[in-house]
């Protein structure tokens, strides 16, 4: 009998031995635990700081998606004696401009300083495409894709021009680019699923819409398409939960819930002519999907529901907003078995 075959033998018959033994090996298992535990512990609580450039690459990532209030956060971060991030929040202010004019002459200031900077010609493409001077805005946003590869927003305000155009082709390619797409940019996307419900690609669309979360224009958006197929309960659960969102105070906060809700309205007085307008404020976006929300319960039977939601001073006297509905309800209106019925919600609540 060998050595190791004895002690196996001497733990057999010998109880004490036995439990002795396995209580040293169990602790040397817990032992063995705890040390690697407090090693990868040490070793994430002792990581170093984020490098400066490290901060940078991660700043100019965030510019290239027009996320400027965050990159202006990270570019405070670094040295001031550093002329990259003193550049990204030369940058970061002029987002912030009050009025066209101030707008127009920060970027002027800019491209003055550096013409082939990206983000200078960028900027320059979004005043004239403000100021519906769409050759000038292409041309702009051309040379800044031509400056800058990954400056997905240089893509984004491309593709809207070509979507204002009708040009659906020709944005969805700028908008399935990988530097674009891999982004998952909540507007980007969104832009997307709007050029498919312009092609009449409903499920693409509610496929696109349905890979944004927390984004309450996308649940709206979608809701939309379930009218057009009179699925009322599916556009009542997108309502909802797009009201939801927009209570939540912390989701709203952030930068994609900052942005304009760009929306076509439509007066009583010139019902044939729709006009581009935008939604600013939390409480007008607010007020925008309750109106939506009411049109899917009126439509479904529920004018109690629908009378709840619009019967109150606020939403009476909310005369944009009806007129954004009016344009929304246009294309039901023009299907023979709904005509009435939206004929009957825009008697009762949009005069």
């Amino acid at each position: 009998m060998n050595i190791f075959q004895r002690f196996w033998h001497f733990l057999d018959t010998n109880n004490l031995a036995r439990l002795t033994f396995i209580c040293t090996l169990a602790g040397g298992a817990i032992t063995g635990l705890a040390v690697g535990g407090w090693t990868v512990y040490t070793y994430w609580e002792q990581r170093p700081p984020q490098t400066t450039k490290d901060q940078l690459a991660q700043a100019e990532r965030l510019l290239n998606t027009g996320r400027y209030v965050d990159a202006k956060q990270l570019f405070e971060k670094i040295d001031a004696k550093n002329e990259q991030a003193q550049w990204g929040l030369k940058i970061t202010a002029v987002k912030s401009a009050a009025t066209p004019s101030a707008f127009k002459q920060a970027v002027d200031a800019l491209y003055k300083e550096r013409p082939d900077d990206a983000l200078a010609n960028l900027f320059l493409g979004e005043y004239y495409a403000a100021g519906h001077d769409r050759t000038k805005a292409i041309g702009y946003y051309r040379k800044a894709i031509h400056q800058n590869r990954e400056l997905a927003e240089a893509y984004f305000d491309l593709a809207v021009v070509y979507f204002e155009q009708g040009d659906w082709e020709a944005a969805e390619k700028l908008l399935n680019e990988d530097k674009v797409k891999s982004t998952e940019t909540p507007k980007y996307r969104s832009l997307l699923a709007n050029i498919y419900v312009k092609q009449e690609r409903y499920q693409e669309a509610l496929q696109e819409y349905g890979k944004i979360s927390s984004y309450p224009l996308a649940a709206l958006e979608s809701a939309k398409i379930h009218w057009l197929h009179k699925q009322w309960p599916d556009a009542v659960k997108l309502q909802k939960q797009a009201l939801s969102w927009l209570d939540d105070q912390t989701l709203m906060a952030q930068t994609e819930n900052q942005e304009f809700w760009n929306v076509d309205i439509v007066t009583a007085q010139n019902p044939a002519q729709r006009q581009a307008s935008t939604l600013t404020k939390r409480d007008e976006k607010k007020m925008y999907a309750s109106y939506c929300l009411a049109v899917s319960l009126f439509l479904q039977g529920d004018a109690n529901g629908a009378d709840n939601l619009l019967t109150h001073p606020d939403a009476m006297n909310a005369g944009e907003i009806k007129d954004i509905i009016r344009a929304d309800l246009a294309e039901l209106a023009a299907k023979p078995d709904l005509a009435e019925p939206v004929a009957a919600f825009e008697r009762r609540y949009l005069r």
